[in-house]
């Protein structure tokens, strides 16, 4: 039994790792049976769970258990155990309590501990205990990088043994366009008279967007601005209005275009036609937009502190975090340099390629097989 409540607009980069791995699941499922819990009534997109339905090793479970509060794992758990799965995965730090079953959680990055400042008391206090919780219960914890792992058994070294990584890819609707394809996207969407950087993000702190926007105002400052835009996509919710004042203030509104939330085909589209993607972001257990960029072409500024940017090589243009000056100077560079654009567009796309969900679902089925007889701690 997998918990699938996670694919809804709130998790963005949960629910797409949730989704795809159900499917690649099913995909390779030999006989097994795959339950998933869904809770309908959740505002979702994006994903058809219809789709999930009509897979032959799929049962869908369709409760409506919200996902946070302890009242609501209270009330999941004997929904759970009624339906006495060999093994309960839960691609997040919460699950329901008790059971009578092995259970497995999927950890992807441990922001709140990492990167305090950036979390109130009580995200820190919530997750503290979820996360003592999940290590101390959990038959296996599943993670999405090795740089998530390296962190998880750094803090909790008798859990080494019980941490595995799987492998996360870009979904399958991430792919290069044709030039005809483009053009007409491009007219589409008003930006088919002008060369931009793209940016997606959920808004929240740690992706660094007021960082982008002071590193763009000195890459406009310098003069040699070839690429005149800067698109930024996704939705910051409360945190926009505070966003487009700073770009106001930085004088560089005019240069800065915001897209809101954008569906599948926009953000495909977004990608493909950019001259570079840029993923400024602090830390990153894994960093889904970086693979899904290369799938589409897109030339790759990030991180080092992103765990898909540690795992590509020079498929990426890989800068320090939370620096000002490195990223003007990438920004510069690349922005004003078509060959290595190219290059990294190259090695992007072969590197997004080798990335497959099949091989993310192999290595989870490794884990189920693995742990599917062991006892619950909890």
């Amino acid at each position: 039994m997998i918990d699938g409540r996670y694919i809804n607009d709130a998790f963005p980069g949960i629910a797409r790792y949730t989704y795809n791995l159900i499917i690649s699941l099913a995909e390779t499922a030999d006989g097994n049976r795959l339950i998933v819990l869904v809770n309908s009534r959740l505002p979702n997109r994006r994903y058809d769970l219809e789709h999930l339905d009509s897979l032959p090793s799929i049962e869908i479970v369709d409760c409506p258990v919200n996902r946070f509060l302890p009242a609501e794992l209270l009330r999941l758990a004997p929904i759970v155990r009624s339906l006495r799965p060999d093994i309960f995965h839960s691609p997040f730090f919460l699950r329901p309590y008790p059971l009578h079953s092995p259970c497995i959680h999927t950890i992807h990055d441990l922001h709140p501990l990492q990167l305090p400042k950036q979390f109130s008391t009580i995200e820190r206090i919530i997750f503290r205990l979820g996360m003592h919780f999940a290590i101390r219960n959990a038959s296996a914890i599943v993670t999405i990088s090795e740089l998530s792992a390296n962190a998880l058994r750094q803090r909790w070294p008798a859990a080494s043994c019980r941490i595995f990584v799987t492998p996360l890819a870009p979904d399958p609707i991430f792919r290069r366009l044709s030039a005809q394809e483009k053009q007409q996207e491009a007219r589409r969407l008003g930006l088919d008279r002008c060369r931009y950087a793209f940016h997606i993000s959920s808004g929240l702190q740690h992706k660094n967007i007021e960082l982008l926007l002071l590193a763009w105002r000195q890459y406009l400052q310098r003069g040699s601005s070839s690429i005149p835009k800067l698109v930024l996509a996704g939705d910051y919710g409360r945190r926009h209005m505070q966003i487009a004042a700073l770009a106001r203030q930085l004088d560089i509104a005019d240069s800065v275009f915001f897209m809101g939330s954008v569906d599948n085909r926009t953000l495909v589209s977004l990608y493909n036609c950019a001259d570079l993607f840029i993923f400024p972001s602090s830390m990153e257990g894994f960093g889904l937009p970086v693979v899904e960029a290369m799938a589409c072409g897109a030339p790759v500024l990030t991180t080092e502190t992103v765990g898909a940017a540690s795992e590509s090589g020079q498929a990426v243009w890989a800068i320090p975090a939370d620096a000002l000056d490195p990223l003007v100077a990438a920004l510069d560079r690349l922005l004003s340099d078509e060959g290595i654009r190219q290059k990294l567009s190259a090695a992007g796309l072969a590197r997004a390629q080798s990335c497959t969900w099949r091989a993310a679902a192999e290595s989870t089925w490794e884990v189920y097989r693995k742990f599917s007889g062991t006892p619950d701690k909890s």
